[in-house]
């Protein structure tokens, strides 16, 4: 027999959120303080309410329904609008016990996060932070409410969303000592007939750089090595004559060793602080996007330096 849906309470739809999100029943229960028993109980319930099984054993774990996947999204917006209303209207940062999710890549991991987390653990000691892989579907992730901020440079094209810029910077080649290219200019030319190792971050994003290239694709060699992340650049280009094209900030942080030369043609990267209309009147909220800003803001500097820098080399 079904439940009568008006019976529906937010805390069963919480835990559904939850057990959406982390795709455990006992990860939920242990992130928010239940029984397994507690949590089973209430899915059960939405089972009967909505009519749908909601999870789905598969393998070792449970996998969403479509329907699933539609309620939990329609019902974040009910949950957080509600926090919004339970919310104080002040934030005391030393007092506030809350878990701040962000989604984001390895770029924004390797310059952005650590930055966040000194200033949190400074400011807000009793925060957590949940930093969870935003590949090219972050956008969605807002969405569905399984993230609080997106961090990364895809900008929505919709008034559903919220955008701050963070940082801008440019792209870079990276190159070992040894590489014969290490020696001079890197024109046009040479990146178009270089040995490269190229990253490939999905089908729905394009570095920039990429872009640029366009008119020029008929003449660029292919790349020997293609990885889905900037994160092993520095060790692959390390001892070959591979280049890679990598964002500036991400190039210092790089084997010490390699030699960076500008990208031959203008190029840039646009970092942004994105959220949705749901969490952007929630007070804690708004004070953790403020936080975000004022940690990146050294790095705007430092991108802003090595912009110029760029510009006179290539002058």
């Amino acid at each position: 027999m079904s439940e009568d849906p008006f019976k529906t309470d937010l805390y069963s739809l919480r835990i559904l959120r939850t057990v959406y999100e982390l795709r455990s029943f006992s990860t939920a229960a242990d992130r928010l303080g239940l029984s397994q028993s507690v949590v089973s109980y209430a899915i059960d319930r939405l089972r009967r309410t909505f009519g749908d099984p909601l999870f789905l054993r598969q393998g070792g774990g449970i996998v969403a329904t479509d329907r699933c996947a539609t309620i939990t999204a329609v019902s974040a917006h009910l949950l957080d609008e509600f926090e919004t209303l339970i919310s104080p209207p002040d934030v005391d940062p030393l007092s506030l016990d809350k878990t701040f999710r962000i989604g984001c890549n390895f770029i924004e991991r390797a310059l952005i996060v650590p930055r966040i987390v000194k200033v949190l653990r400074d400011k807000a000691p009793m925060v957590n932070l949940a930093i969870l892989p935003a590949g090219t579907s972050g956008v969605q992730q807002l969405s569905h409410g399984a993230i609080d901020l997106l961090i990364g440079p895809i900008r929505p094209d919709s008034d559903r969303y919220y955008c701050r810029g963070l940082l801008e910077d440019t792209y870079v080649c990276v190159m070992d000592r040894q590489n014969p290219l290490a020696e001079q200019d890197m024109t046009v030319d040479a990146f178009l007939t270089a040995n490269r190792v190229d990253v490939s971050y999905g089908e729905e994003w394009t570095s920039d750089y990429r872009l640029q290239l366009a008119h020029l694709v008929d003449r660029l060699s292919q790349p020997k090595i293609t990885v889905p992340s900037p994160g092993e650049i520095g060790a692959i280009v390390s001892g070959t004559d591979l280049v890679a094209t990598v964002p500036s900030l991400l190039a210092d942080s790089l084997v010490p060793s390699l030699v960076i030369k500008p990208f031959p043609l203008p190029s840039a990267l646009q970092i942004d602080l994105v959220w949705t209309r749901r969490t952007h009147g929630a007070a804690a909220q708004k004070w953790f996007r403020d936080l975000v800003v004022e940690a990146s803001k050294p790095l705007q500097s430092t991108s802003r330096a090595i912009d110029r820098s760029v510009s006179m080399k290539n002058a």
